[in-house]
């Protein structure tokens, strides 16, 4: 198959939006498809200075004519010397301020980077390819996309990382603004790919034409050194940030944590919390409240190798997130690199809403423990499945809790292209059965 992969962030650029097309342009192109990808050329976070695209046999073209370096702006890191809820306040009452300033740069930007890709599409020859696979966020690609599709005559999947219109996460205008782009996407695509079963959860798009394809880990991108595990010290690693409903849950866990140790069943002399990140500060402070703060290892910003090194060497990957009435479908990055890493997994999940999709994961892989503070039961089920761990490293040294084989090969992204591909060549064969 010739396969167009239209999307703004892409290889070199080191953010996790970059991830997903490039693995599946990757793992495409072992298939033994033609693969061509247009991105905007434009590093939103920073360049991966070993990354050799001579390596790889598919062609990549840049929209903006090259590669150009993000402009520094104000960020939540940039007020760090303050409290964090100080910090979101201020860029809460920014960013309400800002906000129609906000979309008004959106649309004109989706007008402006549409025109650049339309240039692009429109120096190949028609049916040159036999698929355009346009991925949001982007609102320039949803467009985009459609217009390849009818420029030159193929087939078209619309891939949503997020959703445009986010209830509860998106100003009431830009939603507004934005609502008919999504829709008109959705209704035009012929086939809807989203990251996440509960997505689009609450809307009242056919779910016919939507097929979920999960975010992913790379097995063999997984290197570094053996890591140095603290004997009989049971760790918890986080790496991210702790903005939005993920302090809510973090605070949750730290609840929980306090409790068991007032009631001696676990020893806080024994208990390590690794956090990586740039919000390690506030982090111990807000430990601090619950008593943990000598718990706290604070490694501050890692690259990639040393990330994982902290990680292997703890025995329990946390991922935070939010499940919400407003709301669903929430898989962090995290939960995947807990995958990767191949230890077992606690999900916090902040929210109004049980039985979301990491609680529904669980039940199926069994990838550890999925914590949803909206259940009255919560506690003791997390005590059932923590304190065994915690006591064997305690008592013995090491933990037993593998994953999963068919999880570790569920998210893995060739598996994951795999599942693509073949959305692609039903598409086709339909196409070729009229």
């Amino acid at each position: 198959m010739k396969i167009l992969i239209i999307c703004t962030t892409f290889r070199p650029d080191t953010a996790i939006a970059a991830k997903r097309p490039f693995m599946f342009a990757k793992y495409l192109t072992e298939l033994g498809h033609s693969v061509t990808v247009i991105w905007s050329g434009q590093i939103s976070k920073s360049i991966d200075k070993t990354f050799n695209a001579d390596s790889f046999k598919f062609k990549v073209i840049s929209y903006t004519g090259g590669i150009s370096l993000p402009t520094k702006k104000l960020s939540k890191r940039s007020l760090m010397f303050l409290p964090l809820p100080l910090s979101n306040l201020i860029f809460k009452i920014v960013h309400a301020v800002k906000i129609p300033l906000i979309v008004y740069k959106a649309n004109k930007g989706k007008i402006r980077h549409f025109e650049m890709i339309k240039k692009v599409v429109d120096g190949f020859e028609p049916k040159s390819f036999d698929i355009v696979f346009s991925t949001y966020g982007g609102l320039a690609n949803v467009l985009a996309g459609k217009y390849a599709k009818e420029k030159l005559g193929c087939k078209w999947v619309q891939d949503f990382r997020d959703r445009i219109v986010q209830p509860g996460n998106r100003s009431w205008l830009w939603n507004i603004a934005f609502s008919k782009t999504e829709k008109h996407a959705y209704n035009e695509a012929d086939v809807i790919t989203a990251v996440s079963d509960d997505l689009f959860n609450g809307t009242k798009y056919p779910k016919g034409k939507r097929k979920t394809i999960y975010n992913g880990y790379n097995r063999i991108l997984d290197t570094g050194n053996t890591p140095i595990r603290r004997e009989r010290d049971f760790s918890i690693c986080y790496t991210g940030s702790i903005q939005g409903e993920r302090l809510n849950s973090v605070k949750q866990l730290f609840e929980e944590l306090k409790d068991m140790a007032n009631e001696k069943l676990i020893d806080l002399s024994r208990l390590k919390i690794n956090f990586v990140g740039q919000e390690g500060a506030e982090f111990k402070k807000i430990a601090a409240q619950y008593g943990l703060e000598k718990t706290i290892i604070n490694h501050g910003y890692l690259d990639l190798e040393a990330t994982t090194n902290v990680q292997k060497g703890s025995d329990l990957f946390l991922v935070l997130s939010e499940n919400t009435k407003k709301y669903q479908g929430i898989l962090t990055g995290k939960f995947y690199e807990g995958i990767r890493c191949g230890m077992p997994i606690l999900s916090v999940i902040y929210g109004n809403m049980p039985n979301s999709e990491l609680y529904r994961l669980n039940e199926t892989y069994h990838y550890g423990f999925c914590y949803e503070t909206c259940r009255s039961d919560r506690s003791n089920s997390f005590r059932k499945f923590f304190l065994p761990l915690y006591q064997s490293k305690v008592k013995h040294g090491k933990i037993d809790f593998p994953l999963s084989q068919e999880l570790r090969d569920k998210f893995e992204y060739k598996h994951l292209t795999e599942e693509l591909e073949t959305i692609f060549r039903n598409l086709i064969s339909e196409n070729s059965a009229r």
